[in-house]
């Protein structure tokens, strides 16, 4: 055989390669299994979050009335899980509430299924609730208790909520 028709040989074999490999997606069909990262770049990449907002609430002196968590800049969250507990009168009923910034509008929401504890007088808790709420960047997370019976003047009730879920770094 004549070295020009081998290497024409050969370059027809390196061309017809090329086509299959073209055929069967290009680069793709090199990547082995397995070894190929993939990020969900619309969605941002995803951490676990947890929060503990624990305060006094209360009338008059340093007793605020609702307890904050700063969203981190560059981040937003995803709150997935809510639960509480609470002291106040025995005789007091009480509303949870959560505010936060979705998309630029602030929401309040009222949370649902506080429970008296019977024979603990002025115990409650908020057995662990879920949810889907998100926070936007740098805006506070806001969290209140109302109490049909307030504390008397410059007193104030314990209350503790924790919150978990996912933050997304944008």
């Amino acid at each position: 055989m004549k070295p020009c028709k081998a290497q024409t040989i050969g370059n027809l074999v390196s061309l017809f390669c090329l086509a299959v490999i073209m055929a069967a997606g290009g680069s793709r069909a090199l990547a082995a299994p397995g070894n190929t990262p993939v990020r969900d770049v619309d969605g941002g990449i995803v951490n676990p979050w947890a929060a503990e907002l624990a305060f006094f609430e209360g009338t008059g002196g340093s007793y605020p009335t609702t307890g904050t968590n700063l969203v981190a800049a560059g981040v937003r969250v995803e709150i997935t899980q809510i639960s509480g507990q609470f002291y106040g009168a025995a005789n007091t009923n009480l509303t949870a509430t959560i505010q936060v910034t979705c998309g630029g509008t602030t929401v309040k929401h009222r949370i649902a299924g506080i429970i008296r504890q019977p024979n603990q007088n002025g115990y409650f808790i908020l057995p662990l609730t879920s949810m889907s709420l998100y926070a936007d960047p740098s805006t506070p997370i806001v969290l209140s208790i109302l109490y049909d019976t307030p504390p008397a003047l410059n007193t104030g009730y314990y209350v503790d909520f924790v919150m978990t879920g996912r933050q997304v770094r944008l």
